[in-house]
C-alpha cells in the first residue's frame, strides 16, 4: 500500500483500535470479551476445546486450559477434544473418540471462527460495505455479516476477534480506507488471548522466560511481521494492545522484547531450542519459524508435549496428549472457497459445475454449518472467503 495512505489513515485507525480495546479489554464492562471470558473460566464449568492445528492454536489452547485449571478448578479444566487440520484431501477435524459422532454443544473454539459457538480468533470475519456486481453473492455476504453481528451481540455468545471489534472489512482491500483489510489485526490468536486473560485478571503463569515469550510473540509470524513492510500496522496494533493491558503485564513484556530485539535474538532462540530438544525429538516437528510441519496426529501430540515441557502448564488434552494418535479423523463434508474477485468467482464456479446461486447458498449455509470460517486475504490464491463443516 502507498506510504501516504498509511499516513493519512493513521489517526483514524488509531481511534478505531483504541475504541475496540477500550471496550473489549475492560474488566469493569460486564459485556466486554475480557470479562465474559474471565467469568466463564471462574465458573469452574469444564469446557471442551476445538483448536486449529498450528502453533498458534495449540499454544493458545494450552494457555487457556492451564488458566481454567488454576483459576476455575482442576475438575473444571478446559480440555482439547478436537483439532482442525489441513490434509492433502482437504480440511479435516481430528477428534477425541468420545465426541467424534457429534460436536459438543458447549465447545469453545480457539483460533477458529463460527457463529454457532463461543470462540477466540484473529481472522477477518466481515465482508463489509463494498457492493459486489454479482447480486446473489453480494446478498449472501450481507446475510453472513448480519449473522456475525447478531452472534457477537448475543448475551449467550462470546465472539472475541479484534477484526470484528474494529470492523475490518474483507471487501475493502485498499489502503485508503481505515476499515480496509490491509489494516487488519496482524498477530495471532495467542497474543490477543493473552491480552484478554490478563485484562480479565486471570493471567497464565510464565515459568519460562526465555523460549515462551518468543514462541508466543511469533504466533502467526508476529516477529517477522514486526520487521517487515507491515511494520506500521503491526506496531500500531501491538503497542496499543500492550498499552490497553497495562505496564508490567506479560503482554507489555512480550511487545517490548520484540520492539527492542537485536537482529539475531529470535533465530538464536529457535536454534538453541532445537539443539536442546534434539535428544528427545520434541522439537523436530517445528521448522525454523516455529511452524508445525507436517500437520499430522503425531505432530500434534509431539508439539503439545513440547509446549507442556516448556511452559509447565500441564497436559491440555482429554485423556492425555499421547492418545491423539488414536483420535478419529473426520473429513469435511461441506464448505467452499469463494474468490472475492468477480472474474475468478465466475470462472471457478463454472469450472466446478456450480452456479453463482449455488455459491450464494453455500455462503448462507456457513452461518449454521461452519466449524471454521473466515476471509483469507492475499497469497497465491488471492482474496477468498473460506469455510468448512463436517462435524
Amino acid at each position: 500500500m502507498a506510504t501516504n495512505a498509511v499516513q493519512e489513515t493513521a489517526e483514524a485507525r488509531k481511534k478505531l483500535i483504541i475504541a475496540a480495546f477500550s471496550e473489549e479489554l475492560d474488566p469493569l464492562n460486564e459485556r466486554s470479551s475480557a470479562r465474559v471470558l474471565a467469568d466463564m473460566i471462574k465458573s469452574g464449568e469444564p469446557r471442551p476445546i476445538l483448536t486449529s492445528g498450528d502453533i498458534d492454536g495449540l499454544l493458545s489452547a494450552a494457555m487457556l486450559s492451564s488458566v481454567s485449571a488454576r483459576v476455575g478448578s482442576t475438575d473444571g479444566r478446559w480440555e482439547v477434544v478436537a483439532i482442525t487440520l489441513s490434509t492433502p484431501e482437504g480440511q479435516a477435524i481430528l477428534t477425541h473418540p468420545a465426541v467424534a459422532a457429534e460436536r459438543p454443544p458447549n465447545i469453545f473454539g480457539v483460533d477458529v471462527f463460527s457463529t454457532e459457538f463461543d470462540n477466540v480468533s484473529n481472522h477477518i470475519v466481515l465482508f463489509g460495505d463494498r457492493r459486489l456486481s454479482v447480486d446473489q453473492v453480494r446478498e449472501a455476504f450481507e446475510d453472513w455479516d448480519a449473522a456475525v453481528r447478531a452472534a457477537a451481540a448475543s448475551p449467550d455468545r462470546l465472539i472475541a476477534d479484534p477484526n470484528l471489534w474494529a470492523e475490518i472489512y474483507a471487501s475493502r482491500n485498499d489502503g485508503a480506507y481505515p476499515h480496509g483489510a490491509p489494516y487488519k489485526y496482524p498477530l495471532g490468536t495467542a497474543q490477543i488471548l493473552l491480552a484478554l486473560l490478563e485484562a480479565g485478571e486471570v493471567a497464565p503463569r510464565f515459568f519460562d522466560g526465555h523460549y515462551l515469550p518468543w514462541l508466543l510473540a511469533n504466533c502467526d509470524g508476529g516477529v517477522a511481521s514486526y520487521t517487515s513492510k507491515y511494520f506500521p500496522n503491526v506496531s500500531l496494533w501491538w503497542s496499543l494492545m500492550a498499552g490497553a493491558v497495562g505496564p508490567g503485564s506479560l503482554t507489555q513484556m512480550i511487545y517490548e522484547r520484540v520492539r527492542t530485539m537485536l537482529p539475531h535474538d529470535f533465530s538464536n532462540a529457535v536454534h538453541q531450542l532445537s539443539r536442546e530438544q534434539s535428544a528427545q525429538s520434541r522439537a523436530h516437528h517445528l521448522d525454523d519459524t516455529w511452524n508445525i510441519t507436517p500437520k499430522t496426529a503425531v505432530a500434534m501430540a509431539t508439539v503439545f508435549d513440547l509446549i507442556e515441557q516448556l511452559t509447565g502448564w500441564g497436559d491440555p488434552v482429554r485423556d492425555g496428549t499421547a492418545g491423539i494418535v488414536d483420535w478419529v479423523l473426520i473429513p469435511e463434508t461441506d464448505g467452499i472457497k469463494v474468490p472475492l474477485a468477480r472474474g475468478k468467482m465466475v470462472a471457478e464456479a463454472t469450472a466446478s459445475g456450480m452456479t453463482l446461486a449455488d455459491v450464494a447458498n453455500s455462503i448462507r449455509q456457513a452461518v449454521s454449518g461452519a466449524t471454521n470460517a473466515n476471509f483469507y486475504m492475499g497469497g497465491q490464491s488471492g482474496d477468498r472467503f473460506n469455510w468448512f463443516g463436517g462435524w
